[in-house]
C-alpha cells in the first residue's frame, strides 16, 4: 500500500494510468466511489461523464490512458480507509494498488540540552548535545549548526569532524551531536533545527561554547651572566583560558623554588650555575564533568662567568675601563682609593661601583 502524506485542507491529485484503453474507471474508497465513463466524441477527442458527482472531487480523463481525480481539500474522513482505481476492460475488472491518505502533522518545536546559554568545555574533550522534536508526520529530521559571532559569516552545518545520530519517530525525533572542540571554537554558538516535508523550526535555545585550555611556556635559550651582577628573567608564558595561571621556578640541583613570573638573582654567584625550570599551571573547571589541571614547563641553563681580581699598577681614577670576562664585556667605573696610614701600614683598598 502506498502512502500519500498531505496537510489537511490541501488538495491531493490521484492518477490512474491504464495499459490500454477502457470505457469506465472507478475511483473507490471504503466509503463511496467515483465512476467515470469515457465517451469517444471523435478521433483523439474524449469526454468524461461522471455517474456520481461529488462537490469535493474534480475528476477528468486527460487522454485514453490516464484518469485523474483531485480531492480539492483533504479532510480527516478522507484518511479513513484507502483509495484504489478499478478499470472495467472488456468485462474484466482490474484493480490498482491502494493509496492510504495520511494527514500531515507539523513540527512545532525542538528542545535542546544542555539547558544552558554558556557551556564551558575543555579543549580536546568529547562534548554531546541532544535535541528532541515535537511529534510530526512525516517523522522529523534534525540538523545541527554552528554560528560565529562575526558579521557576514553565515551559519555552518556540522558534517565532517562530528558525530551525529538521528532516531526519527512520529512521536518525536531524537538526535545527538558529539564534537571535540578546539580552542578556536571558543565563542561559537550551537543550535539545531527540526524539519519534515511541510515545516522547519529552529531551537529556541542557542548554546555558546567557552573552550578552556592550559598555558604554554615557550622555548628558552641558555643564559650567560657575569658573576656578581644582577640577573632577571621573565618566564616566556602564553596564558590559557582561563588566564589565572600559577608560575613556579625550580632549580634542578636544589630544593629551592620561586613563586613569581620573573626569576631574580640579586647578586650572581658561581654556585648559582644550574638548570632552572619555569612551571606554569592552571585549573580548568568545565560546566559538566570533573576539573582538570593543565601544566606546561620550559628550562634554561644558567652559565656564570667568573671575573678575576683586577690589580691596579697606578694611582688615580679609571673611568670607562673595559674588563673582558671570557665573552661578556662589562663596563666598570673603578675608583682606586689608596688610604695611606704610615702608622698602621694599611694595604690598598678597592671600591667597585657599577653604573
Amino acid at each position: 500500500m502506498d502512502t500519500a502524506i498531505v496537510r489537511e485542507g490541501d488538495p491531493l491529485v490521484m492518477r490512474c494510468h491504464l495499459s490500454e484503453s477502457s470505457n469506465s474507471v472507478h475511483w473507490l474508497t471504503s466509503q463511496t466511489g467515483i465512476y467515470i465513463e469515457r465517451v469517444a466524441m471523435s478521433r483523439n477527442i474524449t469526454e468524461c461523464n461522471f455517474h456520481l458527482q461529488s462537490p469535493t472531487m474534480d475528476c477528468d480523463c486527460h487522454n485514453d490512458l490516464e484518469y485523474v481525480c483531485t480531492i480539492l481539500s483533504v479532510e480527516a474522513n478522507d484518511a479513513v480507509g484507502s483509495w484504489k482505481c478499478e478499470v472495467d476492460l472488456k468485462g474484466v475488472t482490474y484493480s490498482s494498488n491502494k493509496i492510504q491518505i495520511v494527514l500531515a502533522q507539523l513540527v512545532t518545536r525542538v528542545t535542546f540540552t544542555p539547558d544552558l546559554s554558556i557551556l564551558s568545555v575543555i579543549e580536546g574533550s568529547y562534548v554531546q548535545f541532544d535535541g528532541k522534536t515535537s511529534p510530526g508526520v512525516p517523522a522529523p529530521t534534525v540538523r545541527w549548526f554552528k554560528a560565529e559571532n562575526k558579521s557576514g559569516i553565515p551559519p555552518m552545518e556540522f558534517t565532517d569532524g562530528s558525530q551525529i545520530s538521528i532516531h526519527p519517530n512520529i512521536s518525536g525525533t531524537i538526535s545527538s551531536l558529539q564534537i571535540i572542540p578546539r580552542r578556536n571554537d571558543s565563542g561559537i554558538v550551537i543550535y539545531c533545527t527540526a524539519m519534515n516535508n511541510f515545516t522547519e523550526v529552529e531551537s529556541q535555545r542557542r548554546v555558546s561554547l567557552d573552550v578552556m585550555y592550559g598555558p604554554k611556556v615557550q622555548n628558552m635559550n641558555d643564559q650567560m651572566v657575569q658573576e656578581g651582577s644582577q640577573f632577571k628573567f621573565d618566564c616566556p608564558l602564553t596564558l590559557g583560558n582561563p588566564s589565572n595561571t600559577s608560575v613556579i621556578w625550580k632549580r634542578e640541583n636544589s630544593s629551592a623554588q620561586w613563586t613569581s613570573k620573573t626569576f631574580t638573582i640579586l647578586s650572581v654567584n658561581v654556585r648559582d650555575a644550574d638548570v632552572y625550570t619555569c612551571i606554569a599551571s592552571s585549573v580548568l573547571l568545565p560546566t559538566i564533568g570533573e576539573s582538570q589541571t593543565r601544566i606546561d614547563a620550559g628550562s634554561f641553563c644558567l652559565v656564570v662567568v667568573p671575573c678575576t681580581d683586577v690589580k691596579p699598577s697606578y694611582t688615580g681614577f679609571i673611568v670607562g675601563g673595559i674588563i673582558s670576562c671570557v665573552t661578556l664585556v662589562t663596563l666598570l667605573v673603578c675608583l682606586l682609593n689608596y688610604v695611606i696610614d704610615a702608622s698602621r701600614r694599611r694595604m690598598p683598598h678597592w671600591t667597585i661601583l657599577k653604573p
